[in-house]
């Protein structure tokens, strides 16, 4: 499995935010990132932090069963 690797303009447009919020969340740690020759970003992160979590299932109960008379 491959993933798309994001400079921080890719990244920016990806969550529709400035270039300057990206760094500035980078370098605090709210982003994941690694700076190699500048911030590089997984796509597959990004989407992750914006990914609805999953709700427990909820257990339906049976109305009960009436015998016909």
């Amino acid at each position: 499995m491959t993933d798309d690797v994001l400079t921080v303009s890719e990244a920016a447009e990806l969550l529709r935010c400035s270039e300057e919020t990206i760094r500035i969340k980078a370098r605090d740690g709210s982003l994941p990132a690694l700076k190699i020759g500048g911030w590089k970003f997984l796509r597959s992160d990004l989407l992750r932090l914006f990914a609805p979590e999953p709700t427990p299932s909820v257990q339906r109960r049976r109305a009960p069963v009436r015998a016909h008379r």
